[in-house]
């Protein structure tokens, strides 16, 4: 019996501590809220390692990733014309990205959404 006590919340207890309650509802929401193929870290100090699959000019991996991330057929179409164009354009589609994220558009968090593109568009370039 005293097993089964210590994995179960004691409201009592909570009752008390509004800022856990606070953190735990917090927590709760990152993770519903996070979009398919994110990474969540909850917690003080921690790591995380993230591995970019996408490698140097190779458009299969670059759409893989970009379709595992939630980013419509038409977006990454639109991509793939201009990535190797030059920067003004691909710029400008990454901003058009975060702003599909900004309203909800696209199912990422603002800040994750720009570092996924820069990051898949910086391999696929080959760039450091």
């Amino acid at each position: 019996m005293l097993s089964l006590e210590k994995e179960f919340i004691d409201l009592e207890e909570l009752k008390s501590q509004p800022d856990k309650v606070k953190e735990m509802v917090n927590k709760s929401k990152m993770i519903i809220n996070a979009a398919p193929g994110s990474i969540v870290n909850t917690g003080n100090n921690n790591e995380i390692k993230y591995n970019n699959s996408v490698k140097k000019s190779d458009k299969m991996l670059l759409i893989k990733h970009l379709s595992d991330s939630g980013i419509p057929e038409a977006e990454i179409e639109e991509l793939l014309n201009i990535v190797d164009e030059g920067f003004d354009k691909t710029t400008n589609w990454i901003e058009r990205m975060v702003d599909k994220a900004k309203s909800g558009a696209w199912n990422i968090k603002v800040g994750a959404a720009g570092a996924l593109l820069a990051d898949a568009i910086k391999a696929y370039l080959g760039l450091p």
